[in-house]
């Protein structure tokens, strides 16, 4: 296997390039995930696989989102999320999922990753979780600043969110 630069990203089909220790405890935990209780088939979990080898952006996230939801690899998905954040694949869930990770024992960093996802994305949950996290590291200026513009984030133009729903969150972080 040739995957073991860190943070790469292969432009010609959008793959991100792993460290293979990681790969194989993604592989690992594919493999022997219980599958019987959800809606995938044997055919699925292959092309799972498949993708994980490619180093699929959108798989290699969703595996280590189950590893960390699962309870059973905690660190490795980690890893996985730092990987695809931190690299040229620049992958906005991957900032979300390690500034929620970070945020009850490491708020510095909980912060830079919520602050990055809010602003690279733009990501309005994550401009108000950076304020949030600001406003518990006592500072109130930009914590209010960044609730600020999560609050007035409707009016900014983004094609990702629907307008219904912008609203409704603008509503709810205009309360906050």
């Amino acid at each position: 296997l040739t995957l073991t630069t860190t943070g790469q990203q292969d432009d010609a089909n959008n793959n991100a390039k792993i460290p293979a220790e990681l790969l194989a405890t993604a592989l690992k935990h594919e493999r022997t995930s219980n599958h019987q209780s959800s809606s995938l088939t044997t055919t699925t979990v292959e092309a799972t696989i498949q993708s994980l080898v490619d180093g699929d952006i959108h798989t290699l996230y969703t595996v280590a989102k189950d590893m960390n939801t699962s309870g059973k690899d905690i660190l490795n998905s980690i890893q996985i999320w730092h990987t695809l954040a931190d690299g040229t694949a620049h992958h906005i869930q991957s900032m979300i999922s390690l500034g929620f990770a970070y945020s009850e024992n490491d708020k510095p960093q909980s912060v830079k990753y919520f602050v990055q996802a809010g602003e690279d994305g733009p990501h309005q949950t994550s401009l108000f979780n950076a304020g949030r996290m600001f406003v518990e590291l006592n500072d109130l200026a930009r914590g209010l600043a960044y609730i600020r513009n999560a609050a007035t984030f409707e009016n900014k133009s983004s094609n990702d969110v629907p307008n219904s729903q912008k609203q409704l969150l603008t509503q709810q972080f205009t309360k906050a």
